[in-house]
């Protein structure tokens, strides 16, 4: 369920395109913004340091583990806050790399 909300808020923000600075789009990267802070929240237990990084990220204090579970519904960035500084999460795997490591760790039975 968490994937579905992630994609659900990549297509909306993709969808209304704030980059252009249209009408209606400042609400856009509000909603955005909270969600990445809910999915950072439910994420931590399996990514912690991802999560961490998402919380940075947009700007928040402290570390995300410190929020209760129950908040993750909360509106917990207000209009007109600061984001942090944004950097890729991951780094993408090429076919190539993917190829590589299954020589190394030889055939799969």
């Amino acid at each position: 369920k968490i994937m579905e909300f992630s994609s659900f808020f990549n297509q909306y923000f993709q969808h209304k395109e704030p980059w252009k600075k249209e009408p209606g789009t400042t609400n856009c990267v509000f909603l955005s913004v909270n969600a990445a802070r809910s999915m950072a929240i439910a994420l931590f237990p399996f990514i912690p340091e991802s999560s961490q990084k998402i919380w940075e990220q947009i700007g928040l204090d402290g570390k995300v583990h410190e929020n209760k579970w129950s908040s993750i519904s909360d509106i917990g960035i207000k209009s007109g806050h600061i984001l942090g500084e944004v950097s890729p999460l991951f780094v993408k795997v090429e076919d190539e790399d993917i190829a590589k490591y299954k020589k190394q760790l030889g055939p799969s039975e």
